[in-house]
């Protein structure tokens, strides 16, 4: 304990007993001493109470989180420039860029239908399900596919799937 408590819990002892010894000496023999010692036991108690409640602090109020804004144009800058890379770029690579399109998909089809994301990353995993929320058979066919071999297949196929996710409405 802080010395400060420990010379205020002394005080507001000595200040009951001595009123504890005041009680005993005006009152009456015919009184019972149970009663001088609970008033003595209660003003003890609004010491130490008063006492808290003048040392409690109240939490600082922190101010709300305002989340972070994206800059959805260089997500666009970036994602262009991987589709120029994945145009002489391995197989797997092709593939991370069609996921990146995905997922700029996804976040299209929640804001337009108001479905969570992660229930539309789900159905847009399945090429059946995510037939019955996209209707276009040619998006389809160009998330769905095979990476075609290295050049301008690739590029033709991934401007393609950019288009059509454009223009892709609920």
């Amino acid at each position: 304990m802080k010395r400060s408590t420990l010379k205020f819990l002394l005080l507001a002892c000595v200040i009951s007993i001595a009123f504890l010894i005041l009680i005993v000496g005006v009152l009456p023999r015919e009184v019972s001493t149970s009663l001088p010692l609970a008033v003595s036991l209660f003003i003890l108690i609004v010491i130490l109470a008063g006492d808290l409640s003048h040392r409690a602090t109240t939490p600082s109020k922190r101010p709300a989180r305002t989340p972070s804004r994206r800059i959805p144009g260089r997500d666009v800058q970036y994602l262009t420039r991987q589709v120029a890379v994945s145009v002489g770029a391995s197989s797997d690579y092709y593939r991370i860029v069609l996921d990146r399109l995905r997922e700029a998909l996804v976040e299209k089809v929640s804001l337009e239908t108001g479905m969570d994301k992660k229930d539309v990353k789900r159905i847009l995993t399945n090429r059946q399900e995510a037939g019955t929320i996209l209707r276009d058979p040619e998006l389809l066919r160009l998330l769905y596919t095979e990476a075609p071999k290295k050049g301008n297949e690739r590029l033709t196929m991934l401007r393609e799937t950019v288009d059509h996710i454009e223009a892709w409405k609920a």
